[in-house]
């Protein structure tokens, strides 16, 4: 059920129209003189303001000819990237291409379904000295502080600093009905307690964890808590006691926020939280909700920063808000204004401490911390392509069959499961790696009783979950 957030991609800001719905393609050359290559993406987009996702993608194996096929009368601009030898994640100082030039992209006009050939694009290495349109180097660690072999077990990290000592909560797995909190000496990396905590939908339990932060004397996370009549569980958030595993001080969310991919990122200034959500809408806005958590009986709308994504990291120092996306927003907590970004990397945003921003790296298990005086290059606003997106399924409510979709961005290992209430595993719908591209895959939930199922997608570190309805 736990949705984290997805690493974004910096572009520039494009404009479409659309026009009408014929098939027709666009077709081309991707040409790259460098010493070597991956794989290589190539996106079609109509709409690039923050957040969009591709109307399609493509990947080709080496430079060479590509055909993106299926696309509807509209007006298209085309990018390309080379991916790292990983997959999942696009290296930032991978060679970039784009039809037409740097903010001003030429047009791709498909009318009355008719075929666009010869839109060809050169991948360019970006440098330091020569950097691309979408160059970003990050800023190493200023501390690598390794940890327990024991902690690397479970997902869905959530570091906060709590009386002089860092709480790591990590999920058991995927589906299990349980967790634990590692509380970590910042300086040694040694862990100091455990705390084993039972997840659950029960009156007043806690189901799962998002983010976590110490506000006024207690730990408030974001997430999932059971329903205090004993009914299944609410999307909010609430204050956890780690040597009960219960809820208190629950905050459901406003009905006007997108809970489909649940909620952000998660902070405090000591007055106010601040969390990561997407509004409802005919066109939904990607933000922050600023509120105060003993004045208020839901997470509100407003007041509600437009920053064109809805962060998965959030934290406060310094007097200022920052905002992990494709790098690290400072922001004016006042009134959400996007005053510099820096190149450290998103997950940082999650904890501000000692004047520095810290990290869980699953890959090998530390603790890093960044410290923005090493870093002499603020960069400006930048404008974000999600790097995958999960679509609603098809039909909804269905019986007994049901479509979903989903397109990655970059080749990538992807499990593709669904969930029962309890959070017990029901299926397995994919579980390899996959090339970029647009896939749809059935579910038959025949021998299955009605009622509401979660479905899962993980593609890397990146997870989206959203809500199916079987009735028979």
């Amino acid at each position: 059920m736990k949705t984290l957030s997805r690493k974004l991609l910096p572009i520039f800001l494009l404009t479409a129209v659309y026009a009408g719905a014929m098939a027709a393609s666009i077709s081309g050359t991707i040409s790259y003189s460098g010493a070597s290559t991956g794989q290589i993406a190539i996106i079609a987009l109509t709409d690039t303001t923050q957040g969009q996702t591709p109307a399609a993608i493509i990947s080709i194996s080496s430079p060479g000819s590509y055909s993106i096929t299926g696309l509807a009368d509209s007006v298209y601009y085309i990018l390309s990237f080379r991916t790292n030898a990983s997959g999942w994640n696009v290296k930032m100082t991978d060679p970039w291409g784009y039809y037409g030039t740097p903010g001003t992209l030429s047009p791709v006009t498909i009318s009355g379904g008719v075929n666009v050939s010869g839109i060809d694009i050169t991948l360019e290495d970006g440098t330091i000295a020569h950097p691309n349109p979408f160059y970003r180097a990050y800023l190493p660690p200023t501390l690598t502080i390794p940890l327990p072999a024991f902690t690397g077990a479970g997902n869905d990290p959530s570091i906060a600093f709590i009386d002089s000592s860092i709480y790591l909560y990590k999920h058991d797995s995927t589906g299990a009905a349980s967790g634990k909190i590692y509380k970590i000496n910042p300086s040694s990396g040694n862990v100091t307690s455990t705390f084993y905590l039972t997840q659950e939908s029960s009156a007043n339990g806690i189901c799962w964890i998002g983010k976590m932060v110490y506000h006024n004397g207690a730990i408030w996370v974001n997430g999932g808590y059971g329903d205090p009549s004993g009914s299944g569980y609410v999307n909010g958030v609430f204050i956890i006691d780690i040597a009960t595993s219960k809820s208190s001080n629950q905050i459901p969310a406003d009905t006007g926020i997108d809970l489909s991919n649940e909620l952000g990122g998660l902070t405090s200034d000591g007055v106010n939280l601040y969390v990561g959500v997407t509004l409802k809408g005919a066109q939904r806005t990607y933000g922050i909700v600023k509120f105060n958590p003993s004045l208020n009986s839901n997470i509100p709308i407003s007041p509600f920063f437009d920053i064109g994504t809805r962060p998965s990291y959030l934290s406060y120092g310094s007097g200022f808000l920052w905002a992990g996306v494709d790098s690290l927003k400072k922001i004016d907590p006042s009134n959400g204004t996007i005053l510099a970004s820096y190149n450290v990397p998103a997950q940082a945003a999650g904890l501000y401490h000692d004047n520095m921003f810290w990290m869980y790296d699953e890959n090998d298990t530390t603790l890093k911390a960044y410290s923005l005086a090493a870093d002499g290059v603020a960069r400006g606003k930048g404008i974000q392509l999600s790097s995958f997106k999960l679509s609603q399924n098809y039909p909804n409510p269905f019986n007994p069959t049901t479509n979903i979709s989903f397109t990655l961005i970059s080749k990538s290992f992807v499990s593709l499961k669904v969930f029962d209430m309890l959070g017990h595993e029901v299926a397995t719908l994919v579980n390899e790696q996959k090339p970029a591209g647009t896939y749809t895959q059935k579910w038959n939930a025949a021998s299955m009783p009605s009622g509401v199922y979660f479905y899962r997608l993980q593609a890397g570190s990146l997870t989206e979950t959203k809500k199916l309805i079987l009735l028979k």
